[in-house]
């Protein structure tokens, strides 16, 4: 057990024994992938969680250093939480192999035990980084009754549904709403929400952690807040759709249940002929 806060430092090494790596890091997800001068890529600390969901759309590019070179050293500082077995934070540094500028290119708050692993293992060999799968996602400016009925075809189709609301607690809660009441929550109470999520199974709200991509590995259809835009016409409602029949799970492509791909082919059809 940790008796301070006071920071192990982690030079890195691959298990080759390299140490000079090319790094590609997602700041806002605290995901990197870190590659050999060898060829060989290595997923940093818990990004395996993560990397697949965040490069779907946009695959990261090398970081470069200011004097235009591209290996780094890695360095990995490690708070403890004090009176745990566990790190509270990761902070990640890079050091240029060719100038020695050093650089902070991250801090990843770590909100789940056991976290041991991540300073005995700290990367994690990646075959195959660049692995996609198909998504499924509907954007566009709808006019208000499209919507409402839109909504009300998910909830019919949907045995839960449930919404990321904003609390008199001033925090984002995910709710169950019942059969029959999303529509006169949302348009006659005007309830704010974050997104709304519709699902053929009981979604565990209390295992989540964050309200980020929901849809990735759930069979959930999420529906986000609309976003108001200004255009030369007037201000237009922006709606965005996010779901998918597949999901990547330890660097492999899976697939959901075939009855919530049935339901994502309704939603589809739903969307070709009504959603225009």
């Amino acid at each position: 057990m940790f008796q301070n806060e006071k920071t192990l430092v982690k030079e890195i090494t691959s298990p080759e024994g390299e140490t000079e790596f090319q790094i590609r890091y997602i700041k806002e997800e605290g995901v990197g992938l870190a590659t050999i001068r060898s060829g060989k890529n290595y997923l940093i600390l818990d990004s395996l969680d993560y990397w697949f969901d965040c490069i779907q759309e946009r695959y990261p590019p090398k970081r470069k250093c200011p004097c235009k070179n591209d290996y780094f050293r890695l360095r990995f500082s490690y708070t403890p939480r004090a009176g745990t077995e566990d790190f509270r934070s990761v902070s990640i540094t890079s050091v240029c192999t060719s100038c020695g500028k050093e650089r902070q290119i991250g801090e990843i708050d770590l909100k789940y035990s056991p976290t041991d692993h991540l300073f005995t293992q700290p990367l994690t060999f990646c075959p195959k980084p660049k692995i996609k799968y198909k998504l499924n996602s509907i954007h566009g400016y709808w006019d208000f009754e499209v919507f409402r009925d839109f909504l009300a075809f998910l909830e019919k189709h949907s045995p839960f549904t449930y919404g990321s609301f904003w609390t008199p607690e001033n925090r984002w809660e995910i709710l169950p709403v019942e059969k029959g009441a999303l529509l006169p929550l949302l348009f006659e109470e005007k309830q704010r929400y974050f997104a709304l999520y519709f699902s053929l199974q009981p979604i565990d709200t209390a295992a989540i952690t964050s309200l980020q991509n929901l849809w990735r590995i759930g069979e959930i259809i999420q529906v986000n807040n609309p976003i108001h835009v200004c255009l030369a016409g007037g201000q237009k409602e922006y709606y965005s759709v996010e779901c998918c029949c597949q999901y990547i799970e330890a660097g492999r492509v899976k697939a959901k249940s075939p009855a919530f791909c049935a339901l994502v082919q309704g939603f589809l059809s739903y969307a070709q002929t009504k959603l225009q």
